[in-house]
């Protein structure tokens, strides 16, 4: 059972600050990577049933970032060079910032369960699942 807290509603379309770097080993690739170097692009996202889409396709988010790629969703309190896969979301309202986390995480799993229930012919693992689905919407923030 998660922690009492407050509940956020599912977010689908928000104006955000978007930074994308990649980690590497290297001496020179990790000074190109310094904050310094870094670009900041301004995007309107949707997050539909399957992926984010920016409504201004350029830079970073010229093509749709699908959730079943994404290996981790979590917030972060600085830059981590140890950190490969993250998002960080940074907005002056935290309640913003857990929104839109909380609404990638649900969509994430509602396509986790989709493809589960799918893919499954026996009556015990779909009845799990769908408990699962119900459990999650009616006791989980996201």
């Amino acid at each position: 059972m998660p922690p009492p807290g407050p509940r956020y509603m599912l977010a689908t379309e928000g104006t955000l600050r978007i930074c994308s770097f990649q980690h590497t080993r290297t001496v020179v690739d990790k000074i190109l990577a310094a904050k310094f170097f870094r670009r900041w692009e301004t995007h309107v996202l949707s997050l539909l049933e399957e992926t984010v889409v920016s409504k201004t396709p350029s830079g970073q988010l010229e093509k749709p970032l699908s959730y079943s790629c994404m290996q981790e969703v979590y917030c972060i309190s600085r830059w981590d060079p140890a950190r490969k896969y993250c998002l960080r979301i940074v907005t002056q309202n935290g309640s913003l910032l857990l929104q839109w986390y909380y609404s990638i995480i649900w969509k994430r799993n509602m396509i986790r369960y989709r493809k589960t229930l799918t893919k499954t012919a026996r009556k015990e693992v779909v009845l799990r699942e769908l408990k699962m689905t119900a459990w999650r919407a009616l006791r989980c923030k996201y």
